[in-house]
C-alpha cells in the first residue's frame, strides 16, 4: 500500500505523462478508497477486515474499536499455512498499529524501530520528516529470504511520499509544471509529489525484478491508500467543479487510486474486471484471483460483491446480476460490521484459526 499514491495526470493534460510506466503496464483497475487526503488506517481497516468505514460512521476503528482479536485476511492466511508479516517504515505506535496488527493475527510487525537504529534514523529521513521507502523494500527483501519452505504473506505500507510537500525531499525541479497560474509554492509541491510517484514506480519495478528471482509462485498487489493532500493545487487546477463538490466530495474521482497486479503465475484477472475495486472487496478478489481457498467469511464477502459493485460514501451501487435479495445481503453485512466492532465478535470466535489448528 503506497502512501498517497495517485495518478496526478488526472489534474490536467499538461501534467508530465511518463511518470509511472511500470504501474501503467500492470494496472488492472482503480482502487476505491474510503478516505481522501489522509486516514490511512481506515483504508487498512477495510482492506484487512473487509468491513466498511461508511457503515461505521467513519470512526477510526484502529484507535477506538480494534482492541480485541478480530478476524482478518492475516488470520485467514495463517490458517492457509502462510507466515504473516505487517511492515511499515514508521513508528510502531502510530495509529495504534502495534496492538492492532497483533489483534488482526499477524505473526510479526516490522516497524521503523526494527529497520534501523534510533541513532542512524536521521540518515534515512527525508526533508519532509518521513523515512525513505528504501528501508521498507529492503525489509521486504530480507523477509522473503528468511523462509524458502513456508509461503509468506507480507502486508507493507510505505510512507516517504506523505504530506506535506513544501520541501525538496527528492530534489528540485525534476518536473516542469507548465500550466499558467500555478504559484511557485504549488509548483514545488507538485514537483515533490510527482517525484515521489516516480520513485514509487521505480521501487515497484525493482520489487518485481527481485520477485522474478524467487522460484516459487509470487503475487504483488500495489495500490495507493488515498489521494494526496495537495491543498490549493487542486483548486488551481480546477479539480473541484464548484464549492459544493469540494465540500461534499461525492464523486468517485476523489477516492480512486491505481491498482496494479503482477504475478509469475496465471491469475483469474476477471476478478478485477471493473472500473473500481473497493477497499472492502479487495482481499476477497485477490484470494479468488490467486485461486486460494476461501473461508466462510470470504464466501459471504463474495456473495456481497456479487450483489454490490461498491458500498461507499459516493454511492451504493447494486449489481443487476445479483441472484440474492440485495437488501437482505446488505443487512447481513451491516449486522456483521456491528457484531465485529460492537457485539459478540462471532466471526472471530467461529473462525479463529488458532482454534481450528
Amino acid at each position: 500500500m503506497s502512501e498517497a499514491h495517485w495518478d496526478a495526470r488526472k489534474l490536467d493534460k499538461t501534467m508530465p505523462q511518463n511518470i509511472t510506466p511500470t504501474l501503467d503496464r500492470y494496472q488492472v483497475a482503480n482502487f476505491l478508497s474510503p478516505s481522501f487526503g489522509g486516514g490511512t488506517a481506515n483504508v487498512e481497516f477495510e482492506v484487512l477486515t473487509s468491513l466498511n468505514v461508511m457503515l461505521n460512521h467513519n470512526e477510526l476503528a484502529y484507535v477506538s474499536k480494534l482492541k480485541r482479536p478480530t478476524y482478518s485476511l492475516a488470520m485467514h492466511m495463517n490458517q492457509l499455512g502462510y507466515d504473516t508479516t505487517a511492515m511499515h517504515n514508521n513508528g510502531k505506535y502510530f495509529y495504534n498499529r502495534s496492538a492492532v496488527y497483533q489483534n488482526l493475527g499477524f505473526r510479526r510487525f516490522t516497524s521503523i524501530e526494527n529497520m534501523v537504529s534510533a541513532v542512524d534514523r536521521k540518515k534515512f529521513t527525508n526533508q519532509g520528516g518521513w523515512a525513505n521507502d528504501d528501508l521498507i523494500y529492503q525489509s521486504i527483501h530480507a523477509q522473503l529470504q528468511k523462509s524458502v519452505d513456508q509461503p509468506q504473506f507480507i502486508y507493507a505500507i510505505t510512507v516517504e511520499n506523505h504530506f506535506n510537500y513544501n520541501d525538496d525531499r527528492f530534489g528540485k525541479d525534476n518536473f516542469k509544471i507548465s500550466k499558467a497560474g500555478i504559484t511557485d509554492l504549488n509548483k514545488r509541491q507538485l514537483n515533490t509529489y510527482l517525484s515521489g510517484m516516480q520513485r514509487a514506480d521505480q521501487q515497484f519495478k525493482q520489487l518485481i525484478a527481485e520477485a522474478q528471482k524467487i522460484e516459487r509462485p509470487t503475487l504483488i498487489i500495489f495500490f495507493g491508500d488515498h489521494l494526496p493532500n495537495l491543498g490549493e493545487v487542486f483548486d488551481q487546477y480546477g479539480f473541484y467543479a464548484n464549492a459544493e463538490e469540494k465540500a461534499q466530495k461525492n464523486h468517485a474521482k476523489f477516492f480512486s487510486t491505481p491498482l496494479a497486479v503482477w504475478s509469475n503465475f496465471q491469475l483469474d484477472k476477471a476478478q478485477f474486471d471493473s472500473e473500481s475495486v473497493p477497499a472492502h472487496f479487495l482481499a476477497q478478489k485477490v484470494l479468488a484471483a490467486a485461486k486460494l481457498p476461501a473461508s466462510p467469511y470470504y464466501d459471504f464477502i463474495a456473495r456481497l460483491s456479487a450483489c454490490y459493485r461498491q458500498i461507499h460514501q459516493t454511492a451504493t451501487i447494486v449489481n443487476t446480476e445479483c441472484s440474492n435479495d440485495p437488501a437482505e445481503v446488505l443487512q447481513q453485512y451491516k449486522d456483521l460490521n456491528m457484531d465485529v466492532l460492537n457485539g459478540k465478535n462471532f466471526t472471530y470466535n467461529a473462525l479463529n484459526p488458532e482454534k481450528a489448528l
